[in-house]
């Protein structure tokens, strides 16, 4: 979107040529279009500009682990409207979220890309920046600022659920994991009595939960 740093636009002048502009660009998918204009159009000058960000605008990308995220140098860096101009910040460095499997379009895509709204609006998450794609895998990836790695758990790549969690860095999925892989580690004797304690294990949802266990008589 040069045609807003160059010509540095007021707030409101950008906001209308964004709209003039949806028919310059595209992700090839309409649903994404879509998505990404409906993001556009709710801009504030406190945000940055959602926008389609083609892959090969990512350089150095470095995944973390297994888990689906990754850093990366976003070369042109995000758009915002900064004292009374439209700026963008090259060079960037960002953190990638890949969504596997995500080349057909579902409802939960689209309810995972909007979820991290509710995170702006709280000020837990500073930035989303945007959506791209991986030519070869055809995955969608998401963009955010470095903030987000505060956010999900380093193992599993998982949003952590609440504050406690993320401040503890605790992550329900990875304990949940956990305990199922330990299932066969341990026996009561009994069918019914290890199904009723796998089930309580499982409740857990706080990092300083209990986890309830079989305790053999001699321990």
């Amino acid at each position: 979107m040069e045609f807003l740093t160059k010509n540095s636009l007021n707030l409101n002048s950008g906001r209308e040529i964004i709209a003039k502009n949806f028919a310059n660009w595209s992700s090839g998918n309409k649903i994404i279009d879509n998505l990404i204009q409906e993001k556009q159009l709710k801009y504030d000058k406190y945000d940055v500009v959602f926008e389609w960000i083609p892959y090969i605008k990512l350089i150095d990308i470095r995944e973390i682990g297994n888990n689906g995220l990754a850093t990366a140098i976003w070369k042109e860096g995000l758009l915002h409207y900064c004292r009374h101009e439209w700026i963008r910040i090259p060079y960037e460095k960002v953190a990638l979220r890949f969504l596997y499997d995500s080349q057909n379009i579902s409802d939960e895509f689209i309810n995972e890309v909007k979820s991290y709204d509710s995170l702006l609006f709280e000020g837990i998450l500073d930035s989303n920046y945007g959506l791209s794609q991986n030519p070869e895998t055809k995955d969608y990836i998401l963009i955010f600022s470095q903030e987000y790695f505060k956010l999900c758990c380093g193992k599993c790549g998982k949003k952590y659920e609440n504050r406690q969690n993320r401040r503890n860095e605790w992550c329900k999925t990875c304990q949940i994991n956990h305990l199922k892989n330990n299932f066969t580690n341990w026996t009561s004797g009994n069918e019914k009595i290890d199904d009723f304690i796998q089930k309580m294990q499982l409740k857990i949802n706080k990092f300083n939960d209990a986890i309830f266990e079989w305790i053999p008589y001699n321990e």
